[in-house]
């Protein structure tokens, strides 16, 4: 069995569909400024202001169900 790393639940706007996604390897990776999200891929956690101690998190999701 895999360790989760990284979680997200969310919705979207105007939607009663609920979405999990986890990833199960690897650690999510730390980003210094929203620049830095070009071109990645996966999901995302962040902050309402990027700082030196509150960094953007972005997972790789190894699995994503509707829950």
């Amino acid at each position: 069995m895999s360790e989760i790393s990284g979680i997200a639940i969310f919705r979207h706007p105007h939607s009663d569909e609920v979405t999990l996604v986890v990833q199960e390897e690897g650690t999510p990776a730390e980003l210094f400024s929203c620049a830095e999200l070009n071109g990645r891929s996966g999901f995302v956690v962040a902050p309402f202001e990027v700082k030196p101690e509150q960094q953007i998190e972005i997972g790789r999701a190894s699995c994503r169900e509707r829950v």
